[in-house]
């Protein structure tokens, strides 16, 4: 993985707006800034866009920059032949919705962007982990040193270095055959055991097969005993069933007889009892035509009675007169009525008008009264605001002087720059005399250390003496000259420190002076800055509320015209109204009489009415007396032509009752001679029919034996069924054996295989051995970067094995062994400068390590920090171990804050924090 370009948005220190980091073309680069500016943001940037993984973990909420409500990171980067962009925003999460995440991933190279983003933002991350071919752990682990996690590997246990290591050399894919052989050996197992219990069964099975064939001979023996017992039952039933039948049908004839005898029975009495009533309807028939000639004459007597009520009486006929000449009076009153209570309703509405009128009018004058209370009111307040707004002119211009005093007291003065000038001039002449008086101070050491190193070499008379560093030959002459060239060298270098660090010390006290002096005059200005921005926030509150007087007063002004012309208009109208109520008070006069005269037609009409409604209530009572006369004649006269028709109709039906009393007569000695026939042949058939049980019982009896005897017919069937069918079983079961025995011993076979192939691709097989290969390669990168950084004066050995202490085989390990003047012993006991070159030497390792292997995509190298324990010249290894490797990748990120160590990188990526959050600059 190669990062391009980094682009990102309220991430950590960094706001919307913040520049994109394009690193096309860059090699090697400095990432430069002070503590907390946001240089290791960027690269938590990268590894969270990648793998949503960062200094806070998987936890996104603190990655959001404070006050905002979501971030994002979008990353160009190159894996492979490829070019690809994945964009990652997270929205904080509120009361309505919870925290959510969007991954994009998309292949770019094309016209149009592929997109590759998965369902989930789970799958993008495992398609993101397949394209890098490592996770984040193993990120951090080797290509990523981590502020403060150097030692990460170093610190990590045997145990845990070892997964480092395959995980770098991407050996996942033999973990996962080795779990997908130990899954095949599992299911094998479980099949063998299986088939193992299946031929376990059939084995218990087919022992049984003799005593299956012993039990179907006894069955067939015991088949033909039942079989010759079931014919004789048979024969014996059929007999017996023969008798039940011909009593069945003697019992049959008997009921039929007796149902025969009860329904004669029946019949007999049924002709007795109408015989009887015809005789008695025909009696009732002659009586009835007996009185015949009564009857017509009490008929003609009600019909004469009914036609002489039904005319109407002559008192009737008076009150229905003078109801009419009454109903005629009402009609003249009620139209004298309409006319007077016409005029009535017309005053009534001419007198509420006149309330209305003097209701308005009073209305009015109090409106005039409160309009004229209000314009002296406002006309005095008009006055006071046009008085107020009148100093607004002298105002603005004061608040004009305010404003630019304020301004000008805003910035530093001319003078306050010039001296901030010295002061960065002052503490960068410092900043490089310390420089160079360190320079100075190894140059006299490595001085010191020439003379040493002659005077060693010279003899006791000064004769003899060999130059120490190229091994010539000196005269005493020669060697005097050339210690006091060392000594005249080392004076004039101890000068030139001296000189340094006098200017160096007066520098900083200039600086001191003149930093107390800004202050001073810092402090100054702020004072006089804030009383000028008090000023200017009176006279400004002033000036606002001067505009305001001036612009209620425009608007009062305008109000008060108004108010004026609504005043006039109030006026006007009162005038109006006030003119409106004399008529109104003249057509008012004749209102009392109006209502007198109303009532009286009112009362004469009342009386006409009384009299018509007790005439109409006498009427309807006579009329009612008349009608229930009427009703009682009809209903004599109803009832006397009812007895009538039925006197006729009597004397019409004596004839034919006569002859229907004989025909009866003759039915009901048929039905007696019917009776008696059928008494006399019931005793014989009740004889065969109480002689039916016994033979019943002798039926069932026979039937029973019969059914016994076949239901031990189909046992012993049922039974011979299941002793042939658990011998074809039992055969069956043979032939199955052979064919599990052979899938028995094939999955024992492939059980076998799969163990192997477990621990073939297992950790302590092919693993183990990638891993053995890889150490020595590992070993040699390290110790090469550890060489440079500590003039090769250590070196490391990775032990893969540790005897145990019982004495028996050695141990799986990955322990860390360091060689120096000193000897060799573990990398535990190393702390401070030593422990961290150790750390970068083997960190370096294995990024190289990773960069090299076989289609590793990730030929890139971050380093965040780490150098704050290192001397100037523990510095300078480091660098120069740095740009060593620099051609085993395509790109190297170093993040520091130390000044001295930026300058010696080719590209600075200057990270700044402002108020707008933080930026950086290429360089």
């Amino acid at each position: 993985m190669i990062p391009v370009r980094l682009s990102l948005r309220n991430f950590l220190s960094y706001r919307d707006g913040a520049p994109t980091l394009d690193l096309d073309g860059v090699h090697v680069a400095c990432l430069c800034g002070d503590n907390g500016h946001g240089k290791s943001a960027l690269l938590d940037a990268v590894t969270w866009a990648l793998w949503g993984r960062s200094r806070v973990n998987a936890q996104h909420e603190p990655l959001i920059h404070q006050g905002e409500s979501e971030t994002r990171v979008e990353l160009d980067f190159q894996a492979g032949d490829g070019l690809y962009r994945v964009s990652r925003r997270y929205a904080r999460a509120s009361r309505s919705r919870q925290g959510a995440t969007v991954l994009e991933l998309q292949l770019l190279g094309g016209e149009e962007p592929q997109s590759l983003t998965g369902n989930t933002v789970r799958d993008t991350e495992r398609r993101i982990e397949s394209l890098l071919r490592m996770n984040y752990d193993t990120f951090v682990n080797s290509a990523f040193i981590k502020q403060g996690e150097a030692d990460l590997f170093t610190a990590s246990t045997p145990g845990d270095r070892k997964e480092v290591l395959g995980a770098v050399l991407d050996l996942s894919w033999y973990e996962q055959l080795a779990q997908r052989a130990r899954r095949e050996a599992r299911e094998r197992e479980s099949e063998s055991l299986r088939l193992d219990g299946e031929i376990d069964y059939i084995d218990r099975e087919v022992s049984q097969k003799d005593e299956y064939e012993r039990r179907l001979s006894d069955v067939e023996a015991q088949l033909e005993v039942v079989a010759a017992e079931e014919g004789e039952r048979e024969a014996q039933l059929a007999t017996q069933q023969e008798r039940v039948r011909n009593l069945q049908d003697a019992r049959g004839q008997l009921e039929r007889l007796e149902e025969e005898a009860a329904r004669l029975r029946d019949e007999t009495a049924a002709r007795e009892q109408r015989e009887q009533d015809g005789r008695r309807q025909l009696e009732e028939a002659r009586a009835k035509a007996a009185g015949l000639p009564k009857l017509e004459s009490e008929e003609a007597q009600a019909a004469a009675q009914v036609k002489q009520l039904s005319q109407p009486s002559a008192a009737m006929a008076g009150h229905e007169a003078r109801v009419r000449e009454l109903q005629a009076a009402e009609r003249g009153f009620r139209e004298a009525g309409a006319s007077l209570l016409e005029s009535v309703m017309e005053m009534e509405s001419a007198q509420r008008e006149l309330a209305l009128r003097e209701s308005e009018a009073s209305r009015i004058s109090e409106d005039i009264d409160r309009r004229e209370r209000q314009a002296e009111g406002e006309k005095l307040r008009l006055e006071q605001l046009r008085a107020r707004a009148a100093g607004l002119p002298e105002l603005e211009s004061e608040t004009a002087e305010a404003r630019d005093c304020v301004e000008r007291l805003s910035s530093p003065s001319p003078e306050m720059d010039g001296m901030a000038g010295q002061s960065q001039e002052l503490q960068a002449r410092v900043a490089q005399l310390k420089v160079e008086n360190a320079s100075l101070r190894q140059e006299m050491e490595d001085l010191k250390a020439k003379k040493d190193m002659l005077d060693a070499a010279t003899g006791p008379d000064g004769a003899g003496a060999t130059c120490p560093l190229c091994g010539t030959a000196l005269a005493e002459e020669g060697c005097l000259h050339l210690a006091e060239n060392y000594e005249s060298q080392g004076k004039a270098l101890a000068g030139r420190f001296r000189e340094n660090e006098a200017e160096a010390h007066s520098a900083e006290q200039r600086r001191a002076e003149i930093q107390r002096e800004l202050e001073s005059m810092d402090g100054r200005r702020r004072a006089e800055l804030r009383a000028a921005q008090d000023r200017l926030g009176s006279l400004t509150h002033g000036v606002a509320d001067a505009k305001a007087a001036a612009d209620e007063a425009d608007r009062l002004a305008a109000a008060r015209e108004a108010e004026d012309a609504a005043l006039e208009s109030s006026r006007s109208r009162l005038e109006e109204t006030q003119a409106a109520m004399p008529p109104l008070r003249a057509r008012l006069a004749a209102l009392d009489d109006a209502r007198a005269q109303h009532e009286q037609n009112e009362t004469a009409m009342r009386d006409a009415e009384s009299e018509r409604e007790q005439l109409e209530s006498d009427l309807e009572a006579m009329a009612a007396e008349r009608r229930d006369e009427l009703a009682r004649a009809q209903a004599r006269r109803d009832d006397v032509t009812r007895r009538l028709a039925e006197a006729s109709a009597a004397a019409g039906t004596i004839d034919r009752l006569a002859e229907s009393v004989e025909h009866e007569a003759a039915l009901l000695a048929d039905a007696r001679s019917r009776l008696q026939t059928t008494l006399d042949a019931m005793p014989t058939l009740r004889e065969a029919s109480d002689a039916l049980p016994t033979a019943v019982e002798e039926y069932e009896a026979a039937r029973a034996g019969l059914a016994a005897t076949r239901g031990r017919r189909e046992g012993l069937l049922a039974q011979r069924t299941e002793a042939q069918a658990w011998l074809n079983r039992c055969r069956e079961m043979e032939q199955r054996r052979v064919s599990l025995l052979a899938e028995r011993s094939e999955a024992a076979d492939r059980q076998g295989a799969y163990e192997q192939l477990a621990v073939a691709f297992g950790r302590s097989g092919i693993q183990a051995l990638l891993i053995e290969q890889a150490i020595p390669e590992l070993q040699a990168y390290a110790n090469e970067a550890l060489g440079r950084v500590t003039e090769h004066r250590m070196s490391l050995t990775l032990e893969t094995q540790r005897q145990s202490r019982s004495g028996g085989d050695p141990r799986e390990t990955l322990d860390i062994r360091i060689a120096d003047e000193l000897g060799t012993r573990s990398y535990e006991t190393y702390s401070g400068g030593e422990a961290f070159r150790i750390d970068f030497a083997l960190r370096i390792g294995l990024s190289r390590l990773l960069a090299h292997r076989s289609g590793a995509p990730l030929p890139t190298l971050f380093i965040d920090e780490g150098f704050g324990s290192q001397d100037a010249a523990g510095l300078d290894r480091l660098v120069e171990a740095i740009q060593a490797i620099q051609n085993d990748f395509k790109r190297i990120l170093v993040i520091t804050h130390i000044e001295e160590l930026k300058d010696r990188f080719p590209v600075r990526i200057e990270v700044t924090k402002t108020a707008g959050g933080s930026t950086f600059e290429l360089s």
